[in-house]
């Protein structure tokens, strides 16, 4: 599948955002530092290193924020790369509060004039 395909495939549009995430295990507390790398109403893509410890398929959780703006939310993780640095998720289960505070998020930092055809889902 090409990127163009990927791209068309996607429910929301994606936005680049440069901002720090922190991930993890659901539950266990603790959490990595990461970078989002782009955004959408529906997953971001996200650099965690250059090993990434989250298989195809993980449950992770997410959480990042932003001029005042707290987004944590359960993920799937739908993309890796080769070599792991980075991860594409999908947002699990928003509640209404939640999609709100990832679209003023999204509004408020993220870059609306540089949509973006990275892959991730």
């Amino acid at each position: 599948m090409t990127q163009e395909q990927i791209h068309e495939q996607r429910k929301s549009e994606r936005y680049t955002y440069m901002g720090e995430a922190k991930v993890g295990w659901p539950g266990s507390g603790a959490l990595q530092t990461a970078e989002v790398l782009n955004v959408s109403a529906s997953g971001c893509l996200i650099q965690v290193g250059s090993l990434s410890e989250y298989p195809l398929r993980a449950v992770i959780r997410s959480t990042f924020e932003s001029g005042g703006y707290t987004f944590d939310s359960l993920a799937t993780v739908r993309r890796v790369d080769h070599d792991g640095a980075l991860i594409g998720v999908s947002f699990l289960n928003l509640n209404p509060h939640a999609r709100l505070n990832l679209l003023e998020l999204i509004a408020h930092d993220a870059d609306p004039t540089a949509k973006t055809n990275r892959t991730a889902h």
